[in-house]
């Protein structure tokens, strides 16, 4: 949102405080402003609307975000559904970048290291050991969301091997024709994204 915004903000915010009975100081209007600045004023307005229908009390911030994005929970589950589905459709030979969530290639790294060791515990592992790396990923997932995430490119093996053996200029083909999750789902040169390797072939 912007200042243009708080006219639309104020009315959305006062018809909710309404709804539960409440008159809310213009310091704690102020202040949910700040912290739903954001988010676009529609979405915002689509909070509200849901907050009403959904909460018993008026909300907090972050309860009038949950609206939207669901809990951290939600989210959690969200992404590693995500990841087991990437994993299965590309597979540990292809580059893959989730470019809506960088805190899934993030909890990656930290968990498994690479994209292949990522893909190989996943094929690996039985139930109980899976379930078991599901509950590390949503630990990591909530240790993460807080912090603002670079890009992270995950090198697939193709590329990891091309790379290893000098054939640069197909492994950058490669780089190019990575698997993208999320916006567009098309592979477009991002220099400003990190790339991660670290595997020994």
């Amino acid at each position: 949102m912007t200042d243009q915004d708080r006219e639309r903000f104020l009315r959305a915010m006062l018809t909710l405080a309404e709804t539960f009975g409440e008159t809310p100081s213009e310091p704690r209007l102020e202040a949910y402003f700040r912290v739903l600045s954001s988010f676009t004023i529609e979405e915002v307005e689509r909070m509200v609307s849901e907050a009403m229908r959904g909460c018993r009390y008026f909300p907090k911030p972050v309860e009038l975000i949950e609206q939207l994005e669901g809990t951290v929970e939600d989210q959690a589950a969200t992404a590693w559904l995500t990841l087991e589905d990437t994993m299965r459709r590309a597979g540990q030979y292809a580059t893959v970048e989730f470019r809506d969530q960088p805190i899934i290639a993030h909890a990656v790294t930290a968990l498994w290291g690479t994209w292949p060791d990522a893909v190989e515990a996943f094929g690996r592992a039985e139930e109980p050991e899976w379930q078991g790396q599901r509950k590390e990923f949503f630990a990591v997932y909530r240790m993460l969301r807080r912090r603002s995430l670079a890009v992270l490119i995950l090198a697939g093996l193709h590329e990891l091997q091309n790379r290893h053996s000098g054939q640069v200029e197909i492994a950058e083909r490669q780089y190019l024709e990575r698997v993208v999750i999320g916006r567009d789902q098309k592979a477009l040169p991002a220099p400003q994204a990190r790339r991660v390797f670290g595997i020994n072939l």
